[in-house]
């Protein structure tokens, strides 16, 4: 079974599209990056490196390589006595040892985690490039689904997931074919469910709350929470602030910048018709922030 893969142009897009996914019951099998993304390994819940263990166990043969090929070459097999220090008795020789043994375990560690990183990753010389798009290198942001590991979802769900999330591109493949590349208007925006949870359609209210009235929000953005279906401000004050984020940065960067924490507590003022108590909080929070 092919793999599934969104492609995002920002790292904080993906970060959170990975938290959505992951929120929403999916695993994620992998995200590519041109740069390490901080705290995304965490979010898919990747195993912390070995390498460390590597490294001491590779600086380990070096210094003992290094102080035994030193000790046999000066004293076994060309015993020589320099400055007075008998360099044949390996304990009265050892501190003429410790500056090429230093740089020795240096120079095996250095080398022998380089390497092991390569072959680990695939990405020594010569190597089939494992990412899923070249453009992962670039200035493009992949997340991998594999459906094999999510039999609860389907396609269409995981590929409805990628679009809510910010992805501008869709596709499935198997590592050295061609991408198959997925229409995104052939998927409706509906919010990620299991596969035996029936998703309910969204039904536009007759009555819209004015959601301009809540400090940070305005016209554009009062839109992308109605086409999100979040039409009053009963349903804004029970909406989680990171899942309002969520729909910010998929709309574009332009309008990530903007702060939604303080939006379900002012919503649930003005739901409760406090508006006194609100134009207040407004008065002593400058753009709506906390």
């Amino acid at each position: 079974m092919k793999k599934i893969y969104g492609l995002y142009n920002d790292d904080e897009v993906v970060s959170l599209a990975a938290k959505q996914a992951v929120d929403s019951g999916l695993k994620v099998s992998d995200v590519y990056s041109p740069f390490p993304i901080h705290g995304i390994e965490k979010i898919v819940g990747i195993a912390w490196t070995r390498l460390a263990i590597c490294a001491f166990i590779f600086g380990l043969s070096g210094l003992i390589i290094g102080i035994s090929f030193m000790w046999w070459v000066m004293g076994i097999d060309w015993p020589m006595i320099i400055g007075g220090k008998p360099n044949f008795s390996l304990i009265e020789g050892l501190p003429a040892y410790i500056p090429i043994a230093f740089e020795f375990t240096v120079l095996c560690a250095a080398h022998g985690m380089a390497i092991t990183y390569f072959i680990r990753n695939w990405t020594f010389p010569g190597a089939v490039a494992r990412n899923p798009d070249p453009r992962t290198t670039d200035d493009c942001f992949a997340m991998e689904i594999d459906p094999i590991y999510n039999q609860n979802f389907t396609k269409n769900q995981i590929i409805d997931l990628f679009k809510t999330t910010g992805a501008f591109e869709i596709f499935e493949k198997n590592l050295g074919e061609e991408p198959t590349h997925l229409n995104l208007n052939n998927f409706s925006s509906s919010n990620v469910q299991p596969a035996n949870v029936i998703i309910p359609a969204i039904t536009e209210p007759t009555v819209k709350d004015a959601l301009v009235k809540i400090e940070g929000i305005g016209p554009k953005i009062q839109e992308l929470l109605y086409g999100a279906g979040i039409f009053t401000f009963k349903q804004l004050s029970e909406s989680k602030s990171s899942d309002i984020l969520v729909i910010l940065t998929a709309a574009g960067p332009r309008y990530r910048v903007h702060d939604p924490a303080s939006w379900p507590q002012q919503a649930a003022l003005a739901f409760e018709n406090k508006w006194d108590e609100l134009n207040k909080w407004q008065d002593e929070h400058k753009g709506g922030k906390l």
